[in-house]
């Protein structure tokens, strides 16, 4: 057939068609192939209609829901949650369209600890139950800020880092009714700069900083707190960090004698794990991640550069050299099922998404094809499939999915090179949740999902009693978990059986009443449905004729159809 006969391919039809061929040959040649995704992204809530975006972040699960920091034009930047796809303002710390910039969220006990300004008391400790937030604590009182941050529980307790001018920067510890300096560390206004609090058994540990022993390792159970070592010698500081528990010991990168390399600590004893680079320099371990009774990360041995290597607590060594040639630049490790993911280059291809399933590290695609990279980042696992953020220039960031051996764009959500710069990516329930930008709505919240396979009202009540105009009111109701809505379509009213209408006639169902209806989700709509005077007569003679039934054909965004009924009585 021709395609340009009869107007079936004009030149504006020819261009599309001519588009969507280019990007999916970009993206058979980037992943490998193109396969149907077991998840599809959606927009979840647009909190700023319009193409501005609320630029929603900080997104955690609370109580079964999602809390997250949004702006809007009337509140500022402030306290939201979602009830299914509809976003509600949590908390309006700093009333008005002044924001309270909530940050840091962190669910201790009953309640969501975070740290806000409210244009008076200065940024401190606050907390929600999920309706409204009260201010915990002025630590730092006055308009000035303590700036809480750095949350850990234990013990019922909720300890953080925060500063007055008295103090300096010290832990603090709150149960929800008393405040309090857990120790002033440095004394006197100097600060001790708590940093990395990380709980491992009983006790919390964390860095510090004295005058007589520098930056060091510290723990505390809330009744003691002392220095775990001095790792480096006098005044000098060992920066301990990256506190990752494995086993029996607690991990971390601090300097010593041997430069920055691996250390343990079972909270009694300290030592250094391995010189992976010998000398003064260290290898600069970072990235810890346990896979499989090892434990995981990124260090420099001075020979092969930045490569991966792993630890079961007595023997370390390098997995394998990616790049040949010079470091690999590991980064962004995530264990996943059954492989462990991370970003690396090999000296052909730039940063790209590896795997690594205990056997040999491979790549699973040249997504930005040459040196460059796509530089991904932000792995998670949904429903067997990994997730991740990647770069291309065709693309620009989105996106992407893989199942451990082919890799395939989820969705262009920001079609060209621009892409929608899907950020803040986290895992909260059965979907993975981003913040991005689809041109439309602006930064909002987009998640990625099972498919949608269903749609459905209810359809509420007994009976439908008529005024004096023939017209009758149904409540309907479109769930709060409906997915892509609104519910939409056409409710009618009929009779359940057939009925005779007039002598000679054969018995038939009669249509009594019809009307179109569209409801968000979670929301319920009272439609109004006007029966015809000739059936009113109808209703008023044939008793029979009032058993009726409602009837909702009902249909999403998604496609997604479903017939709906419910028995009722219709009162003329």
């Amino acid at each position: 057939m021709n395609m340009f006969a009869r107007g079936v391919c004009g030149p504006a039809r020819l261009a599309g068609f001519i588009g969507a061929l280019i990007v999916s040959v970009l993206l058979l040649f980037a992943t490998g192939r193109a396969t149907a995704a077991p998840h599809e992204v959606r927009l979840v809530a647009d909190v700023l209609p319009g193409p501005s975006g609320s630029y929603a972040e900080d997104m955690i699960e609370f109580n079964g829901k999602v809390f997250f920091a949004a702006r809007t034009a009337e509140t500022g930047y402030e306290l939201w949650r979602l009830d299914g796809r509809k976003p509600v303002l949590a908390a309006d710390v700093f009333p008005g369209p002044k924001s309270g910039y909530p940050s840091s969220f962190f669910v201790h006990g009953d309640h969501l600890y975070f740290r806000a300004d409210d244009g008076t008391t200065g940024t401190e400790l606050w907390r929600s139950d999920g309706n409204g937030a009260e201010l915990l604590s002025d630590i730092y009182p006055g308009d000035n800020s303590s700036f809480p941050v750095a949350f850990e529980s234990l013990g019922g307790w909720l300890y953080f880092r925060a500063g007055t001018p008295v103090e300096g920067i010290e832990l603090w510890r709150t149960d929800g009714t008393t405040t309090e300096m857990v120790m002033d560390i440095n004394p006197g206004a100097s600060s001790s700069s708590p940093n990395g609090l990380t709980r491992f058994g009983d006790r919390i540990f964390f860095a510090a900083n004295t005058a007589a022993q520098g930056t060091e390792l510290w723990s505390t159970d809330g009744n003691t707190t002392a220095i775990v070592q001095n790792i480096a010698a006098g005044n000098a500081s060992s920066y301990p960090g990256g506190f990752t528990p494995f086993g029996n010991h607690l991990y971390f990168s601090a300097t010593g004698p041997a430069g920055t390399e691996i250390w343990k600590t079972d909270g009694t004893t300290t030592n250094q794990v391995a010189d992976i680079n010998p000398g003064a320099t260290g290898s600069g371990p970072s990235g810890y991640e346990v896979f499989r009774n090892h434990l995981y990360f990124r260090a420099n041995d001075g020979v092969s550069g930045a490569e991966l290597f792993r630890t079961d607590g007595t023997t370390t060594s390098s997995v394998t050299d990616i790049n040949p040639t010079g470091s690999s630049d590991i980064s962004a490790i995530t264990t996943v099922g059954p492989n462990l993911y991370f970003s690396a280059e090999d000296g052909t291809n730039g940063d790209e998404p590896w795997a690594f399933d205990g056997t040999a590290p491979r790549m699973l695609a040249d997504i930005w094809e040459g040196k460059d990279g796509s530089t991904p980042d932000d792995f998670i696992e949904l429903g067997g499939h990994v997730y991740f953020q990647a770069y291309s220039e065709a693309l620009g960031d989105e996106i992407w999915g893989t199942d451990g051996s082919t890799v395939e764009l989820v969705k262009d959500l920001l079609p060209g090179p621009d892409g929608s710069d899907a950020y803040d990516i986290v895992r909260i329930g059965d979907s993975v949740y981003f913040s991005g930008d689809d041109g439309i709505h602006g930064g909002e919240i987009f998640k990625i999902a099972p498919p949608d396979r269903t749609v459905t009202v209810t359809i509420a009540g007994w009976r439908v009693r008529l005024n004096a105009k023939g017209a009758g009111r149904v409540k309907l109701t479109c769930p709060l978990a409906e997915e892509s809505g609104p519910c939409a379509g056409k409710l009618s009213l009929r009779t359940r059986k057939k009925v005779r209408v007039a002598r000679k006639r054969p018995r038939r169902k009669l249509i009594l009443a019809g009307t179109e209806f569209s409801i968000e989700a979670g929301r319920s709509k009272t439609v109004t449905l006007k029966v015809k005077p000739a059936n009113r007569r109808i209703l008023r003679r044939v008793k029979a004729a009032r058993d009726a039934v409602a009837i909702a054909n009902v249909s999403d965004q998604a496609g997604n159809r479903r017939r709906v009924t419910r028995r009722l009585k219709t009162v003329p």
